[in-house]
């Protein structure tokens, strides 16, 4: 079964201009690659890059005469803190980073003259293809050409080694029966990721740092900085592929045709940029960039608009005095105007079918305070919605007992939610009609009962009270450990559980997935947070979702969280008579003899 234009009309399919609509069936493979590339994620230990905020404010615009720089870039949760935070001090050069594991140098930091930090771009950069194979040999061009074939070996401690049997084409590894992925990061022979974040920690100046940036390819991130001179900057950092117009990146291509495959790369000069803009102030919040009238940035993975709109807004201000404790207010802000123009369309639907509605629901200003009810509702409505408008053209679409996992899989991606604005606009659109039965269900049938499906799930897992419905109650956060799963220890080893006034897409953005399951168990937010003002460095800040320790006996494991969660901050120290007033020990290294 497939879907028509009238379907995918209403999906927040890709940017206006570049969408390519898909009329014919979705390969059942990759959708089941998708649910169990899902279920890999949830089940790994390791944090996933989900959305990050990032401002820099020229001296015009703050009430120091200095650029003031933020950042909080948001990872899956984990503990220990994803970073490490140090303050390097040589002959030759002082800065205080935020440390990754696999990364040398500091992702996000600082010296005394120049601050950097990062988002995700989150551009399209991997493609898959329909190959057609034939034993050990694929079609290419019309010609048959032999599978690069590969054994590899996985250590595994306690057990025997597991081999297993790498093919590939020139478009990459085959990761299903003829589903071939091709992906930047393979691609480019040249990714030096490593040496920018060498440069950004080295840089004396916007244009020697302007160069480091060009170093990254991929995964494309976005580059954010300033400086003690007064300048700002944003780069979009990546290796753009060249690709055929006519190509659809969002379904699987066809591999046999070479017309299908990238043509080559764009330079970086021809990669979205902002440097001392009029206005005086650069941001990213993983949104999409400005379109460019000789350049496609194709990417339905780009976040909505509501964290950037949110920035822009704020900044966008007439005022000139910003400070640090401004822009962390920013950082905190738990409101959604996107969710609150959701909330003002489910209520006129509901009204439209003569449905009770709670009045907490009615003026809803999008807050998401622990002890507000609105939001409790509000996602709950929201998830039952979608549900009751897309299950059934799964239901009728999936193989036999499929259908929920499929929906669930296609309800965990950015493009479901980014569609819902757009979906409640269209009261006209086929999705609301449910395909079985007779009748022809409109908009206001559908969220009338979504609302009383919610008002059931609710009173189930709270009770039928709803003015004790609140928010925190169901929006936690549990900081969990590699071992979380482990008898006796895991809760031991946990930090948490929280309740936090943060929002799903907010500034302040605590995630967590829309499901069957009543519950908004958050899995990722702001790894750390920080905000400079180069007219006194010494007073940096900054805060870890934790602690700075992975010893669990430490005070450092998690002498951070109560702050964290209470959207306080501490001091970043670099001048030396601070730091050792506040010392509590001292490690020496020394060379053996």
């Amino acid at each position: 079964t497939s879907l028509d234009s009238s379907y995918i009309s209403d999906l927040a399919w890709g940017q206006a201009g570049f969408t390519h609509i898909p009329t014919g069936d979705t390969p059942r493979d990759i959708s089941g690659l998708a649910a169990r590339v899902h279920a890999l994620d949830a089940s790994r230990p390791v944090p996933q890059w989900l959305g990050s905020n990032a401002w820099v404010l020229s001296g015009d615009r703050t009430a120091s005469g200095e650029v003031i720089f933020c950042n909080d870039a948001h990872m899956s949760y984990a503990s220990p803190s994803v970073w490490y935070e140090a303050h390097i001090v040589t002959p030759d050069l002082e800065y205080y980073g935020n440390h990754i594991g696999g990364l040398p140098f500091p992702a996000i930091g600082h010296t005394r003259d120049h601050a950097w930090g990062i988002t995700m771009f989150v551009n399209d950069e991997i493609d898959f293809y329909r190959e057609t194979i034939d034993g050990d040999r694929y079609l290419h061009g019309g010609e048959w050409l032999p599978l690069d074939i590969t054994t590899e070996v996985i250590e595994v401690a306690g057990e025997e080694p597991v081999e297993f049997e790498v093919r590939k084409t020139h478009h990459g590894p085959v990761l299903e029966d003829d589903l071939a992925m091709w992906w930047t990061f393979n691609h480019y022979p040249e990714n030096r990721i490593h040496e920018a974040f060498y440069g950004f920690s080295r840089g004396s100046g916007i244009e020697s740092f302007a160069a480091s940036a060009e170093l990254v390819h991929a995964p494309g991130i976005n580059v954010m900085y300033g400086d003690k001179q007064g300048d700002i900057g944003w780069w979009a950092s990546a290796k753009l592929p060249i690709r055929p117009d006519h190509v659809d990146t969002k379904v699987a291509i066809d591999g046999t045709d070479p017309a299908n495959d990238p043509t080559g790369w764009y330079g970086f000069d021809m990669n979205p940029k902002l440097v001392n803009p009029e206005r005086g102030f650069v941001y990213s919040a993983n949104n999409a960039p400005q379109p460019n009238d000789s350049v496609r940035y194709p990417g339905h993975y780009y976040a909505g608009n509501t964290r950037a709109t949110g920035i822009f807004e704020a900044l966008s201000e007439p005022k000139n005095d910003w400070t640090v404790a401004d822009a962390q207010a920013i950082q905190l802000d738990h409101h959604s105007p996107v969710y609150r123009q959701n909330a003002e369309a489910l209520v006129a639907y509901a009204d439209a079918a003569g449905a009770e509605v709670e009045d907490f629901m009615r003026g809803w200003d999008g807050g998401h305070l622990v002890e507000d009810v609105a939001p409790t509702l509000y996602y709950r409505w929201m998830y039952r919605t979608i549900r009751g408008a897309m299950y059934d053209e799964f239901e009728r679409a999936a193989p036999e007992g499929s259908a929920q996992e499929k929906f669930e899989s296609w309800h965990k991606t950015i493009v479901s939610e980014n569609s819902f604005p757009r979906l409640l606009a269209n009261a006209n659109s086929p999705w609301w009609d449910d395909v079985r039965t007779e009748e022809e269900e409109d908009a206001s049938v559908i969220v009338a009962a979504a609302l009383k499906a919610a008002r059931t799930d609710l009173k189930e897992a709270l009770g039928d009270d709803a003015s004790k419905w609140h928010y925190g109650r169901l929006h936690t956060v549990v900081h969990r450990h590699a071992m979380t799963d482990a008898p006796l220890v895991g809760d031991f080893l946990n930090v948490g559980p929280y309740a936090v006034p943060s929002a799903k897409d907010a500034l302040n953005k605590y995630e967590f997935k829309l499901k069957e399951a009543v519950n908004y168990d958050v899995f990722s937010g702001p790894s750390m947070r920080i905000g400079i003002d180069f007219a006194d460095v010494d007073a940096a800040e900054s805060i870890l979702p934790t602690g700075q320790s992975g010893n669990v006996f430490s005070p450092f494991y998690d002498n951070q969280a109560d702050l964290y969660h209470a959207g306080q901050f501490r001091k970043q120290r670099m001048d030396r008579a601070d730091i050792e007033a506040h010392e509590t020990a001292v490690a020496r290294i020394e060379r053996a003899q």
